[in-house]
């Protein structure tokens, strides 16, 4: 998945665009997901980039034939992380837990919006009221989600918007998609899946050929490890090392070394 930046882009575009079904049976507009700061984002991607070369080397290294020991050595990492680096497939994109975890004003969210909706503008009204009922997050970490509301109903900075109609903002069914998030999803049991993560699940699918067939792939072993079928693991085999990605090949090698 973290070669398919653009596909995650296009689910979350479209997820953005989706109005929130509420419980009287109105919609109401999704609060958009923070913005990344640009300089965060470039250290992100630099550590990003210094992970996934130093796993390439260690793939490199053992396709050569080289030793682990040697290749840990080489590359200044543990034998236990070049054994745990071989075992992976595919390097995971870290996600950006500041943005989509947990968070302090979560349990509050709820009641934001709902003053917010009722039309409190006002970011340090909404903090004091917030603190009242035990909110022990900054005065900034309000406002920045205020920014995002009026965002959402296209509000200009500092405008209260009291003379127009504005339309109810909501908290999207699902959080937007991460690498690790799609992973994630993959990964779940059908069973287990919200219907908000079944749509997330299935646009993701519909966005290329590759990302297509690395789910069909995924989830036709995850199968066969569950519902222990040894019987079709050799016709699953062949399809992944006659797949057109280079990480499921390589998953696929890994195995028959095995």
């Amino acid at each position: 998945m973290t070669a398919h930046a653009p596909a995650l882009n296009a689910v979350n575009a479209q997820q953005r665009a989706q109005p929130v079904p509420l419980a009287d049976g109105t919609l109401a507009v999704p609060v958009p997901p923070p913005p990344t700061p640009p300089q965060a984002a470039q250290q992100a991607a630099q550590r990003a980039a210094v992970r996934q070369a130093r796993y390439d080397e260690v793939w490199r290294l053992h396709r050569q034939g080289y030793p682990i020991i040697t290749i840990a050595a080489q590359v200044g990492r543990s034998p236990r992380t070049i054994e745990r680096y071989l075992q992976m497939p595919t390097w995971p994109a870290p996600q950006h837990r500041r943005h989509y975890g947990r968070s302090v004003l979560n349990p509050y969210k709820d009641v934001l919006l709902a003053r917010w909706n009722a039309g409190c503008h006002t970011a340090i009204q909404l903090f004091r009221e917030l603190q009242a009922q035990g909110y022990p997050g900054s005065y900034r970490r309000v406002t920045a989600y205020v920014s995002r509301l009026r965002q959402a109903q296209g509000l200009p900075p500092r405008c209260q918007g009291r003379r127009q109609t504005l339309p109810v903002v909501a908290e999207p069914a699902s959080p937007p998609l991460t690498p690790r998030r799609a992973t994630w999803l993959v990964l779940r049991r059908e069973a287990q899946r919200t219907e908000a993560e079944t749509q997330q699940l299935t646009q993701l699918h519909a966005q290329s050929a590759e990302v297509a067939e690395a789910i069909d792939l995924t989830q036709d072993f995850l199968q066969l490890v569950r519902q222990r079928q040894p019987e079709h693991f050799d016709a699953w085999l062949e399809r992944a090392r006659t797949s057109t990605l280079e990480a499921v090949q390589r998953f696929a090698s890994g195995l028959c070394d095995d």
